[in-house]
């Protein structure tokens, strides 16, 4: 070997020496980025959401049929979708569902979903799973995709890399209402925090029960009529303080007005047919 190529060599080599760490670090940071998920959410029906992180997938308060007239009821074609494991819904993991009023949950369409679906769970508070029970008399055996749980405590359980978090919250309508096990969740995923907290009582004492000011909430979905006036964002500022809100249980009637109110607002948004897409730099 003579001299002149042991010298270009050792240029060659140097220079690679030195490019090569510099290479290594942008093709981690590349593929890092790469596996940083997206947080999506989509519309149902009402209070009613499919929760999609990557492969992970939970449906909240989705499959019923409304008895209340103001209020729609999840469309046939979703249910079918689910059904069948399609489209949208291919993957469910786990079901879940506030309470046992009709615009949030209702036996028959959610046992039919779960009869479909044998690989997937249904968790939900006593009165919840008591009342599928009692509606379903002599129909398939469900328990080993039912979990229950303990409605007076807040609670945990994950499902692969979905933990959800639960805690009992008052229902709207105070004396009147208060026999109604209503359920909040703290749902995470991925490194993301989605809060459902059903049909609240309006007033900062059950939720501030919860502690979630300090859970760093990237989207809270609640019903309209805390965030359509300043007394209500007052409660949710001091009591959720999530970075993004969702306002849902709107009346089929108010539907448009509603979604005029928030439009163009960042923080504040009503689902459209293309939901809410979240990224967050990891």
């Amino acid at each position: 070997m003579n001299s002149l190529y042991i010298k270009y060599f050792f240029k060659i080599s140097r220079s690679s020496f030195l490019f090569i760490p510099a290479l290594v670090a942008m093709c981690l940071n590349v593929n890092f980025m790469a596996k940083a998920q997206s947080l999506k959410i989509f519309p149902i029906a009402n209070e009613g959401v499919l929760i999609n992180v990557g492969k992970n997938k939970v449906v909240i308060d989705g499959i019923f049929k409304s008895t209340y007239p103001q209020f729609e009821s999840t469309p046939e074609v979703f249910l079918n979708q689910m059904k069948n494991n399609g489209k949208l819904f291919k993957g469910i993991d786990v079901l879940l569902a506030s309470h046992i009023h009709s615009d949030h949950f209702t036996s028959l369409e959610v046992s039919s979903v779960l009869e479909h679906l044998p690989k997937v769970y249904f968790y939900a508070n006593q009165q919840i799973m008591d009342k599928l029970i009692e509606e379903r008399e002599n129909a398939k055996d469900l328990s080993k995709q039912t979990i229950v749980f303990e409605h007076g405590k807040p609670l945990s359980k994950t499902f692969d890399k979905i933990k959800i978090n639960t805690f009992p919250i008052a229902h709207a309508g105070a004396e009147k209402t208060e026999w109604i096990q209503n359920t909040g969740h703290l749902i995470e995923i991925e490194g993301y925090k989605v809060l459902h907290v059903g049909d609240p009582y309006f007033g900062k004492e059950e939720l501030l029960k919860a502690n979630l000011t300090t859970q760093e909430i990237d989207v809270a979905i609640l019903p309209y009529w805390f965030l359509n006036s300043e007394e209500g964002r007052a409660v949710v500022d001091s009591t959720i303080n999530a970075k993004r809100y969702i306002a849902n249980h709107i009346p089929i009637k108010l539907k448009e007005e509603i979604a005029n109110l928030f439009k163009g607002n960042f923080k504040v948004s009503v689902l459209g047919q293309k939901g809410l897409l979240v990224r967050k730099e990891r």
